[in-house]
């Protein structure tokens, strides 16, 4: 370790407890290192000169967790094959919990499903650790990354949402679970709510999701005229939906002004047709919360997408959601997913966007997944939710103008059947003709 080199320092937010995150395109190994005082700067080309450490090794051939007592020998606490993956902007995320005993070590996202090696102090080991399970409050910790300082730096090629992310994070949280991406709303809240896995409480929400979630919780779900609107829009050849469906897989319908806190704008209604499906994409790290106002969708959670990002991702978890169903997510859990629509019935979502207060970059694009390429999506719009309102509506009409004047044109027809069938021609006969002329015409000009 003593090629390693001090790139970067970072604190705990509470005393020996969080999720240490560090984001950068390693090519050489490096260790994160946290130890029971203030950085000392004569140690910075040899980390082994601390007394008292515990780190996080990664290299090529893998992972592992190992401690440093005084005099002690370094001690392998835990190794795992799943180690560095060089020329990939990647986050390698450790999260310690001295209140559980436990150092867990994964790649992405930090969840349960991307915990690649866990290790649990025992028991009896308590007072050989204690210095770092039980440490005085007023004790001093430092996280440390030793490594590699040209692995540190930005690569300026293709940047995308991960290579605006800072080289470490720390946060305040260690990973004891990981939540529900199902939100619901239950009034009153009983008990046995507050300790349901199966889904995420309004109560429970990160800050910018409780804020989203109360400004559009009483948002009602579809009108059923409007329903049969767009449904008209899009199945029929011709129609506005249906034209600019044929360009892409489904539409983004914006309601408001972007207002520069969110990418593109923050209010977004957006129309599934049934197959349709968006790539494996993420949100510029924002916050957001989506609700289904008319129809199903199935939403896939997957990895934090890397630079360039993972080939053939496989996803993390899957559900449904439909008609008045809700599901979030933030710059933390659940931000990078894929949605399609399963059923046989279009369906409408309204997404709803924020950035962090804390987000120092405010990135304005999705990036996704092409051809196992790393792409952007500028969150644009199809139509503004007024205009799409109107024109759905004058079709509609359009339509049923058209099944009137279809029944008069048939009645007609009959007349003109019937009074040729008794062999009179009649001049009865040349004013119906003239009329189902005009009527055809007219047909034809809506």
């Amino acid at each position: 370790m003593a090629s390693k080199q001090f790139c970067e320092k970072a604190n705990f937010q509470t005393c020996f407890k969080g999720t240490i995150c560090c984001t950068s395109k390693f090519d050489k190994p490096f260790s994160l290192v946290i130890v029971p005082e203030e950085k000392n700067d004569e140690f910075d080309d040899n980390l082994e000169k601390y007394e008292n450490y515990v780190a996080l090794n990664i290299g090529p051939d893998g992972a592992e967790f190992k401690i440093k007592l005084g005099e002690d020998k370094l001690e392998t606490l835990k190794t795992c094959s799943n180690g560095l993956e060089e020329g990939v902007r990647q986050t390698y995320w450790w999260s310690y919990d001295k209140d559980g005993k436990k150092l867990k070590y994964g790649k992405g996202h930090t969840m349960d499903k991307t915990t690649l090696m866990s290790y649990a102090f025992e028991d009896s080991s308590y007072d050989k650790f204690k210095l770092f399970l039980n440490p005085n409050t007023n004790c001093r910790s430092t996280v440390l990354l030793y490594g590699s300082l040209k692995d540190c730096k930005q690569d300026k090629i293709n940047e995308g949402s991960i290579d605006y992310e800072p080289l470490i994070l720390v946060n305040k949280e260690p990973l004891t679970f990981t939540p529900s991406p199902i939100l619901k709303e239950f009034k009153p809240v009983e008990l046995d709510d507050l300790d349901e896995a199966g889904y995420t409480l309004p109560i429970k929400l990160p800050l910018e999701c409780e804020k989203i979630f109360k400004n559009i919780k009483n948002i009602k779900v579809l009108d059923p005229h409007l329903i049969n609107q767009i449904r008209n829009s899009i199945e029929t050849e011709g129609l506005k939906l249906n034209e600019v469906l044929k360009e892409k897989s489904y539409l983004r319908i914006t309601i408001g002004e972007n207002r520069g806190n969110s990418p593109g704008c923050p209010n977004v209604l957006e129309i599934w047709p049934a197959g349709a499906e968006s790539p494996i994409h993420n949100h510029g790290r924002c916050s957001a919360v989506i609700k289904v106002l008319h129809g199903s969708i199935q939403c896939s959670i997957f990895n934090k997408i890397t630079n360039p990002p993972a080939k053939s991702p496989e996803h993390l978890d899957m559900f449904v959601a439909s008609e008045g169903d809700y599901t979030w997510m933030n710059d933390r859990w659940f931000q990078t997913h894929q949605l399609k629509n399963v059923s046989d019935d279009y369906c409408a979502t309204l997404q709803c966007y924020q950035y962090a207060p804390e987000d120092p970059t405010h990135y304005p694009q999705f990036d996704y997944y092409k051809h196992e390429e790393l792409a952007k999506f500028e969150p644009g719009s199809d139509l503004t939710f007024e205009k799409m309102k109107k024109i759905v509506a004058r079709e509609w009409e359009d339509k049923a103008q058209n099944e009137v004047e279809e029944r008069k044109l048939v009645d007609i027809k009959r007349r003109i059947t019937s009074l040729n069938s008794s062999g009179i021609q009649t001049k009865d006969i040349k004013n119906l003709e003239s009329r189902v002329k005009r009527i055809e015409d007219l047909k034809n000009f809506i």
